[in-house]
Formats: structure tokens, sequence, C-alpha cells
């Protein structure tokens, strides 16, 4: 699962560093201030079509922003978005293995997580996250 208090840090460093406000963001975004500052408080986390968007526009991968990089544990995806625009599709390749996910534009952050951790297991019982997984 993406790990929130990472995203929220991340978003709020991003976006003061990029010269965006709440507001001026949320206009980016097509979102109010307040949706900006729910993800900013970790009471929420956007839907996939607005983490790509947030990413897109802070100019970092999403897995800087939702936490999940700096571990070595996942490789870095390539991102497209199906020709009729309702699918975000991610391709890994980890030792020679090649892995497409699709998610529909509106998955949140949580069920693209899981559909990574899925996906791309790691072993001793560890998450993409860097934590250990709860038995």
């Amino acid at each position: 699962m993406i790990d929130r208090e990472i995203f929220s840090r991340r978003l709020k460093e991003l976006r003061t560093a990029k010269g965006f406000t709440a507001t001026s963001l949320g206009r980016a975004l097509g979102i109010t201030q307040q949706s900006v500052f729910t993800w900013e408080t970790m009471k929420t986390v956007p839907s996939a079509d607005k983490l790509v968007e947030l990413a897109e526009l802070l100019e970092c991968s999403l897995d800087h922003l939702c936490g999940i990089d700096g571990s070595g544990l996942i490789p870095a995806p390539s991102r497209r978005t199906d020709p009729d625009g309702g699918a975000i599709i991610f391709e890994y390749e980890k030792n020679g293995e090649k892995a497409t996910l699709r998610f529909p534009r509106n998955a949140t952050a949580g069920e693209i997580q899981d559909k990574i951790n899925e996906f791309l297991p790691l072993p001793s019982g560890r998450s993409h996250t860097g934590e250990r997984e709860r038995k």
C-alpha cells in the first residue's frame, strides 16, 4: 500500500518547490484546494489518474511521489495510457521478466500498490514500500 506519510510530505514539499499553492495545484488538476489539503494531511489519497497528473505537474516519478523509491526494491516502470484513454498501463522489467499492469483511470493509489505487490512479489515477506508485510 502507498506510504501515506511519505506521500503527504513529498506532495507538500514538491508543491511548494514548484511554486504551487494548494489552490493553484487544485485548479491545475480540476479539483478543490480542500482535496489537495486532504492528501497533504493523510486523510485521503488521490485516484490513479490524479496521481499521474500530479507526478507530471510536479515533474517527478510516481514511485518517488508515493514513497516507494530509493530502496531499489522495484524497477522504474514505463507508463502509457490506452489509446481510448480508459486505462493506465505500467510496464515493468525485472531480472529479464516483464510485467504489464493495467489500471482504470479512477484506480486509487492503494489499489495500484496492491497490484504491484501482487505481480512483483519480493522475498522475505517484504513489500514494495520497504516495510515488512504483516502476516
